[in-house]
């Protein structure tokens, strides 16, 4: 394994990824997982998929084995193939048996997902350990032990224990006059979890039991009460500008009470939608980090649509608190464009994106392919974002010089007037364009432009091209003057 992490459900018909070659039914995983995509392009039943999902983090994930399993084919090369024994039994092909175990292992066939080759490694491991040096029993195993060592601390350090699912419909605030009636999680449960036993407020995390986990920890060891502080002190430092912060489950109310700063107490309900999100998902986070006894705790939240209510700034500061705070695995189904940036910021973050597509074989079913991408532009377009939702132009016309502008803007100005009469309805779609927010222009300015790249791959930083167009501009339209056909390394570099 190539230090990546991976991830995938058991049930998931129909999806397929394109994140590894010759992997279509896993994808990598990192510590926050953004998946994005158009409404209806599969995200959120993948999430829930993967939330009650049985296949555990070392069923699918392991480490390299080439080295360990190199040297025990040297070993088992040096040995005389009569000395070789299996079971009870020594000579014949015991050691052609063995070598063949072997060999699957250090060049595996093509395999669909690491699933399979973990697979792999699970059946062989245990079948070399049956065989032996019969004047050293232990020689083989010795060298397999290391790698179980190594196993063992790769999958300590990585694994998550439990798995948490925070729905669209969550609150801080009671929606029923019904103690201990908890609506959100019912609804989930009636929508998708239909087992109750396995699927409740102890693995669904809504907000709805808020009042009564801090009611617990305050009024029990105080141990507890200093878990409590110190999540204060970090919602404070995240989310309130180092104001002082105190939840307060009042007695006399079925309603979290919050103090910040001088102010008087009041009841979550004055607080702003926002806050209570950004509460509602950080709590459990935090509560969890660790269990009993003090031990490092690490478990995967399924979260939809975390931006919830959110301004942006608080999106981002909700993800810094997960990254620094916790050590938990994050998986959001999101459409918010404010997160795409930081999977440029963190290698721990990556962005997938869901897309629905016909089924060649039976036009009535659709597939759902899943893209790991990371500044590919057509992820804004599946989030419906525009460069005009940041005040800048849809597209730019590229033309040569300030004579180029006035000719084309008058030709646009002549075509409109002759459309008002010849095709009144393609006038009425076009009239509608307006310069500096559909379109502005850019002047290259001739020769200049040999300087600019074009590519789609933007992000490269080419030596001869040190200006990228798509870094400046969204859509553009190139035009030059017929006379560049006479100036072949200008065509060569367009």
């Amino acid at each position: 394994m190539n230090n990546k992490l991976y991830y995938w459900a058991e049930n998931l018909e129909n999806y397929s990824a394109y994140n590894e070659e010759d992997y279509d039914q896993v994808i990598e995983i990192k510590r926050l997982n953004f998946f994005i995509g158009k409404n209806n392009a599969g995200k959120s039943r993948f999430l829930r998929s993967t939330f009650t999902s049985n296949t555990k983090f070392h069923d699918i994930n392991f480490i390299s084995l080439n080295e360990e399993i190199t040297k025990l084919k040297e070993a088992v090369t040096e040995v005389h193939p009569g000395n070789i024994g299996f079971q009870n039994q020594y000579g014949g092909n015991t050691r052609e048996e063995l070598l063949k175990l072997i060999e699957e292992l250090i060049t595996p066939q093509k395999t669909p997902s690491p699933l399979n080759f973990k697979k792999l490694i699970d059946v062989n491991i245990p079948k070399i350990r049956t065989f032996y040096d019969i004047h050293n029993r232990e020689k083989f195993n010795l060298i397999l032990e290391d790698y179980h060592l190594n196993s063992c601390k790769f999958y300590d350090k990585y694994s998550f224990e439990g798995k948490f699912y925070v729905p669209i419909l969550r609150g801080m605030r009671p929606v029923s006059e019904i103690e201990n009636k908890q609506p959100y999680i019912e609804r989930a449960q009636k929508d998708y979890f239909q087992d109750q036993a396995k699927y409740n407020s102890s693995n669904i995390i809504t907000g709805e039991s808020l009042y009564h986990e801090l009611k617990i920890h305050l009024l029990g060891e105080p141990e507890q009460r200093e878990i409590i502080k110190n999540y204060e002190a970090k919602l404070s430092q995240y989310f309130f500008d180092n104001e002082t912060v105190t939840l307060i489950p009042k007695h006399d109310q079925d309603i979290v009470n919050i103090k910040i700063g001088i102010e008087n107490q009041f009841p979550i309900s004055q607080l702003g939608d926002g806050l209570q999100q950004a509460i509602i998902l950080t709590y459990e986070a935090f509560i969890k980090r660790q269990d009993a006894e003090g031990n490092e705790q690490i478990h995967a939240f399924f979260i939809e649509e975390p931006e919830l209510h959110m301004h942006a700034g608080m999106v981002r500061q909700l993800m810094n608190f997960y990254l620094n705070e916790t050590s938990h695995y994050y998986f959001f189904t999101t459409h918010s464009n404010h997160l795409l940036d930081m999977a440029d910021e963190s290698d721990k973050v990556i962005i997938q994106k869901f897309v629905k597509e016909l089924n060649l074989s039976d036009p009535s079913k659709f597939d759902f392919k899943i893209y790991r991408c990371d500044r590919d532009r057509d992820l804004l377009a599946s989030l419906g974002v525009k460069p005009s939702s940041v005040y800048l132009a849809n597209c730019t016309i590229w033309v040569e010089g300030i004579t180029d502008r006035l000719y084309i803007t008058k030709y646009m100005e002549k075509y409109l007037s002759e459309l008002k009469t010849s095709n009144e309805k393609l006038y009425k779609k076009y009239r509608r364009f307006m310069p500096n927010y559909h379109y502005t222009f850019v002047e290259y300015a001739g020769s200049n432009l040999v300087h600019w790249s074009f590519s789609d791959n933007y992000v490269d930083h080419l030596d001869d091209k040190g200006l990228s167009a798509k870094a400046v501009a969204s859509e553009m339209l190139l035009i030059a003057d017929g006379d560049i056909y006479t100036k072949t390394e200008r065509v060569k570099a367009l």
